[in-house]
């Protein structure tokens, strides 16, 4: 994370709306549906616009489109905030950590999804000269549902220096993902101050609080208030603003997090050790290719990286308005935060491997600039040996 950048806590007073691209008009019956989380660019344009309006407002001397729009943003993380001292971080679910449920309540079976050698034998229509990612052993367990969503830090942190099958508890793991409130409205006529009959419509927001894990009824003490982590070079103020649709309140205040700001040694150690890493999203990230990043703007002398093998859910879509324009922006597909992408530098140097760890913990991978600029694909590195695990093949098929 870069030194020159502060860290802003984001608290909403409301649910936040967080609209997806589907459209929504004054017409009977209309549903704003929200995001699971917001996107970057939601939280850049809130940035931006906030250092806008605390400087004079756009239009005036060194406060232009092109100015704020140079303004680097990283995020948005959650955290769930602490009465005392920096509130705790919480990344998005690590793709190659599939969960599968457990005999006892409350736990699960981890297993690492990492690349495998696939007998010469096996076919599929799989291509890309990508290695298979997945569990060496099958497994006809389905998938645990409500899987937590958003991990503690330091089940990440953990999960990045040494992955690997074992038994978790969810409650140490980390939280599902954020309640959706639904609210019902009305037009009101202008004129007469009364309802427009049949005039309804709903929204959804995102709910920043948590009540308490296995508890049936609680007080309202005990509910975690949770809330948005951006890093931010852009020059603010704290007090009261506004995020997503319809403007929520929100408050603003400068935090700390320390704890992220370099790649932990141990990690560093490994990834010269055996010049292979897991690279992982913990926002969303924009590639030209889909869901394979290029890292060509590098540009690291003595850097020789290759990509073997990937773990992604479905894409995300993204669009939006452009003001400066006054049109619609592009519909974009997303990889989706918690991807991870298997790297090999094998010929490359170890200073080249160090400065790939500097100039890629904590900040964005995306292919074009103002993408990084805007927090896209702000990725973290993992421990990953660069070898192969075999997998275990069937007996039906051995016996052909």
């Amino acid at each position: 994370m870069n030194d020159e950048m502060s860290f802003w806590l984001i608290t909403p007073r409301d649910p936040i709306i967080v609209r997806d691209g589907r459209p929504f008009g004054p017409d009977p019956g209309a549903r704003a549906q929200s995001l699971p989380f917001p996107f970057p660019a939601t939280v850049a344009g809130a940035v931006r616009s906030r250092h806008g309006e605390q400087h004079g407002g756009f239009g005036t001397h060194g406060v232009t489109p092109a100015a704020v729009r140079a303004l680097a943003v990283r995020g948005p993380f959650l955290v769930q905030l602490a009465a005392d001292g920096a509130p705790s971080l919480l990344l998005p679910a690590p793709g190659d950590a599939l969960l599968l449920p457990d005999h006892a309540d409350a736990t699960a079976q981890r297993r690492w999804l990492r690349p495998l050698a696939v007998d010469a034998r096996g076919q599929s229509d799989f291509g890309g000269g990508l290695d298979y990612v997945g569990m060496p052993t099958p497994d006809n367990a389905k998938p645990l549902t409500g899987s937590p969503a958003f991990w503690w830090w330091s089940a990440y942190a953990a999960w990045l220096e040494a992955p690997g099958d074992d038994a978790v508890k969810l409650a140490d793991l980390g939280i599902p993902r954020l309640t959706t409130e639904s609210r019902v409205h009305v037009r009101i006529d202008p004129l007469s101050g009364a309802a427009d009959e049949g005039f309804l419509f709903q929204t959804s927001g995102l709910e920043f609080t948590r009540r308490p894990v296995a508890k049936p009824t609680w007080r309202l003490h005990e509910t975690a208030t949770l809330g948005v982590l951006v890093a931010t070079d852009a020059d603010l103020a704290a007090g009261l603003g506004t995020l997503g649709g319809e403007r929520r309140a929100v408050f603003w205040q400068p935090t700390t997090q320390d704890g992220i700001k370099a790649c932990p040694p141990s990690v560093c150690d490994k990834i010269r050790e055996n010049k292979a890493c897991r690279l992982l999203l913990t926002t969303p990230g924009l590639f030209q290719a889909g869901l394979l990043p290029r890292f060509d703007w590098l540009a690291i002398p003595d850097l020789k990286l290759a990509i073997k093998g990937a773990v992604a859910s479905r894409y995300d879509v993204i669009s939006g308005w452009d003001y400066a324009a006054d049109a619609a922006k592009a519909t974009r597909r997303l990889a989706p935060a918690g991807a991870v992408y298997y790297l090999s530098f094998a010929g490359s140097t170890a200073d080249a491997i160090d400065r790939f760890i500097e100039r890629v913990w904590f900040q964005p991978v995306s292919d074009a600039a103002q993408d990084r600029c805007d927090g896209f694909g702000v990725a973290v590195l993992g421990v990953w040996d660069g070898k192969q695990d075999r997998l275990e093949v069937k007996a039906c098929l051995e016996n052909q």
